[in-house]
């Protein structure tokens, strides 16, 4: 049992694991790229026994994925995580300008705040049975780029479900008081 306000994983691991994202150079305008990424999180999840749905990038855009946690019911409320894996960086951004690196306390890479990080912590809830929370947890991952074809119909439809189904439910249970 771990002590009072002990984290229950450990810093260093998830700090290697986000490090494994960051250096997958992931430019938006680089279809390839950013499927070699999308190809990293897919094999991640799949590991994880996660439900993974992949849909195929149009319009020089790279793939998504929709990533479902294995606990929880489709068909209950549950935590919507949108994000991207491209980033903004462009090719040899790495070897340049912006190297991973960590400087005490404080990691720096390309995407690694926006929004690789981010989404790498959304995953690792997803995958892991010590990080488990009650409600289902569903991650869609896509271009940063907002007006993007592939980006838009997908992520929107499921957060408008998503919002109808909570909106739905509240009115049935006040209603039904």
């Amino acid at each position: 049992m771990s002590a009072p306000n002990t984290p229950p994983f450990d810093a260093q691991e998830l700090l290697d694991e986000i490090r494994s994202w960051v250096v997958i150079e992931s430019p938006t305008t680089d279809p390839a790229a950013v499927n070699r990424m999308v190809d990293k999180v897919e094999a991640d999840a799949r590991t994880a026994k996660t439900v993974i749905k992949r849909v195929h990038g149009r319009d020089g855009y790279g793939d998504h994925l929709m990533v479902s946690s294995p606990w929880g019911s489709e068909d209950e409320p549950g935590i919507l995580v949108l994000s991207h894996l491209d980033t903004v960086h462009a090719m040899g951004t790495l070897a340049g300008p912006l190297p991973f690196k960590v400087e005490g306390d404080i990691a720096f890479g390309p995407g690694i705040y926006d929004m690789k990080g981010g989404a790498f912590i959304a995953s690792a809830i997803s995958s892991s049975p010590t990080r488990r929370s009650a409600a289902k947890l569903r991650a869609i991952s896509s271009s940063a780029r907002p007006n993007a074809p592939a980006t838009c119909s997908s992520p929107s439809r499921r957060a408008r479900a998503a919002r109808s189904s909570q909106r739905a439910k509240a009115r049935h249970a006040s209603t039904s008081r």
